[in-house]
């Protein structure tokens, strides 16, 4: 397929046609179809993401799909091959502001439902998976290979600390893999129902769904898959497999401590920059 010709007739056709894209993106043989959300201001750190992913597998075949927010120019990776990129224009105004909190709740909001509805397209395998990862991690290991090891429906990573007021919350919305399987997917399908009827972020919904089908999820182990708190507070990253820097307050911090790291600075926090 050519994806760029692809990408361009994705503006005037209805969103089918973008699940039927995905279904061949996945006939390239992968293991995990990854899922990814960006814009203008994310794009630097989206494709070290994509670079990371696609070098840590090695040889192994790859799939990658990637939501584009607003006008943003085309970046060299969507004509790659294994990669499918869809634009989403919004007149909303919301794409200019990704990351910061106003309008962070809405646009993210649209992660979950996107990937379920691939899911559901795809052809079930029980060996096989999706994944969606924010932009704002730092990949260290081949996740995939590991990921697909746990027999759960849905490995997630866990928010730390969860003991925390107005309610517990240990879910991370930013960092899971789901099976492409029917378990998976009614527990996806839950989590979206309840995001709609409710009008709940998707990491409340899917913690919703994980206390009452504790079963089918597994909370990934905090040290080898640390958030922002775990990682930068309390310093346990040496093993891990990724890092998340979701818990400094602003953008251009986050982007500064990912690139400093990927330069081979280690995990540094300028003395300027917070943690909520």
């Amino acid at each position: 397929m050519n994806f760029f010709v692809f990408l361009s007739l994705l503006l005037v056709v209805p969103f089918v046609t973008a699940q039927n894209a995905i279904v061949e993106l996945a006939q390239n043989n992968c293991t995990t179809v990854l899922f990814l959300f960006t814009d203008t201001n994310w794009l630097p750190e989206t494709t070290a993401l994509i670079d990371e992913w696609v070098q840590l597998r090695r040889a192994q075949s790859f799939c990658v799909c990637v939501t584009l927010w607003g006008e943003a120019a085309l970046p060299n990776f969507c004509l790659r091959d294994g990669i499918l990129c869809i634009t989403k224009r919004d007149d909303s105004g919301v794409a200019a502001a990704w990351g910061e909190q106003n309008d962070y709740w809405i646009k993210i909001g649209q992660r979950l439902p996107t990937v379920l509805a691939a899911l559901e397209s795809l052809p079930r395998h029980a060996g096989r998976g999706v994944m969606l990862m924010d932009s704002d991690v730092l990949l260290r290991r081949n996740i995939d290979a590991r990921l697909r090891l746990h027999n759960a429906e849905i490995a997630i990573q866990q928010e730390w600390p969860c003991q925390t007021a107005p309610h517990q919350l240990c879910v991370n919305g930013g960092v899971w893999w789901a099976r492409r399987s029917d378990g998976a997917i009614a527990l996806l399908r839950a989590a979206s129902d309840l995001m709609l009827k409710l009008r709940l972020p998707d990491m409340d919904a899917l913690q919703i769904v994980a206390a009452r089908r504790a079963s089918s999820i597994r909370f990934l182990e905090r040290t080898l898959y640390p958030n922002g708190y775990t990682a930068m507070k309390e310093g346990e990253y040496k093993r891990a497999h990724l890092i998340h820097v979701n818990w400094l307050k602003s953008v251009r911090c986050k982007q500064n401590v990912l690139r400093r790291a990927r330069r081979g600075d280690g995990l540094v926090v300028e003395s300027n920059c917070t943690l909520f």
